[in-house]
């Protein structure tokens, strides 16, 4: 599947078949993928190998990554105004849907995307994400930048132009994305507890201070006493957490730092 999804994401002009011994062939003609879905960390550990991440198609994917909600909505309803937006987006999608043809650059836009192009470094140290896992995004960063610019300058007007404005508007949202998106492969990894570290992690995190006895209780379901000293040990060693020991024996776990 992800050889698939990999194949059908680079658009190619030839129609894409699939050739089977005893069921005949199948052709899907101008295919142009686009998939959004939601998932957790955990979950996107379990459904990817560790190989699985950083080449062919977690390249070609914006992982957007948040903690918690935007905002509480007890009781659902719909306003005139959302109403009346509903009714405004499903015309412009439709006349998106019409648009057909080649995007091409503004001569401003040519030496706005020359200039940015020629400074750009994938392998940046500086770069938003320093995540390792995350060299062949930056590879493609580039060209997931214009596809958003396309978007943006669709969403406007039928004119198959890009702007600087769109490539700039465009570079703002993806750099957006790379805040965080080193989250989605935080439970992802070739060690044997770095979902539990993730976990444990996350707990001290949110309560700053936290007393062992505590923090066993939490986890107890998921790793016993061997396995939940090895995580502290290793979440020890990276320094964003201390061990304090209390004169009555109490250990006490405490976050220092990201």
């Amino acid at each position: 599947m992800l050889v698939l999804l990999t194949d059908l994401f680079d658009c190619a002009e030839t129609p894409w078949r699939y050739r089977t011994k005893n069921s005949g062939n199948t052709v899907i003609p101008s295919v142009f993928l686009n998939v959004l879905g939601a998932t957790t960390p955990d979950s996107l550990a379990t459904s990817l190998p560790p190989t699985a991440i950083g080449g062919g198609l977690t390249s070609r994917i914006f992982f957007i990554w948040a903690d918690k909600k935007d905002k509480k909505v007890p009781i659902p309803f719909e306003t005139s105004e959302t109403m009346d937006l509903r009714e405004k987006l499903k015309k412009d999608l439709f006349a998106i849907s019409q648009i057909c043809g080649d995007y091409i650059l503004t001569p401003e836009a040519v030496e706005y995307w020359n200039t940015w192009y020629m400074k750009y470094e994938d392998l940046d140290i500086n770069r938003i994400c320093t995540d390792p896992s995350f060299n062949g995004w930056y590879s493609r960063k580039p060209m997931l930048t214009l596809k958003i610019a396309m978007i943006l300058a669709a969403s406007e007007s039928s004119n198959l132009e890009l702007t600087p404005a769109h490539l700039e508007k465009a570079l703002t949202k993806v750099e957006e994305t790379e805040t965080g998106m080193g989250n989605a492969f935080r439970s992802v990894g070739k060690s044997a507890i770095t979902g539990e570290v993730d976990t444990v992690l996350n707990i001290i995190r949110t309560n700053r201070i936290v007393k062992e006895q505590k923090l066993m209780r939490d986890v107890w379901r998921d790793m016993d006493s061997v396995k939940f000293t090895n995580v502290i040990d290793t979440i020890l060693k990276t320094g964003r957490v201390k061990k304090t020991l209390q004169a009555d024996g109490m250990v006490f776990y405490e976050y220092v730092s990201d």
